[in-house]
């Protein structure tokens, strides 16, 4: 009987063995700090370019149609400065 237990627990081990190195090897965490101040800031360039005119237009019309449907006043010179200024 005593040969038995020690064939049991013989192949028990092995499978439990490499059941955990596979948890091991399957799991890698990298442990680095992370700026959370920096994380979301888009980095500054000085080589932006102005926004396009096709792109002032666009926003300029969406301001108007705002303005129009909540009855505020303004004109089309103080969309278009509005859009120039969002865009930039």
């Amino acid at each position: 009987m005593a040969k038995k237990n020690t064939k049991k627990a013989v192949k028990k081990a092995p499978s439990t063995t490499a059941k955990k190195t596979a948890k091991k090897q399957s799991s890698p965490k990298p442990k680095t700090k992370v700026d959370l101040t920096q994380r979301n800031k888009s980095p500054k360039t000085s080589h932006t370019q102005p926004p396009s005119h096709q792109a002032i237009s666009e926003r300029a019309y969406l301001i108007y149609l705002d303005r129009v449907s909540c009855g505020k006043e303004g004109c089309c010179e103080t969309d278009w400065q509005q859009a120039c200024e969002e865009l930039s």
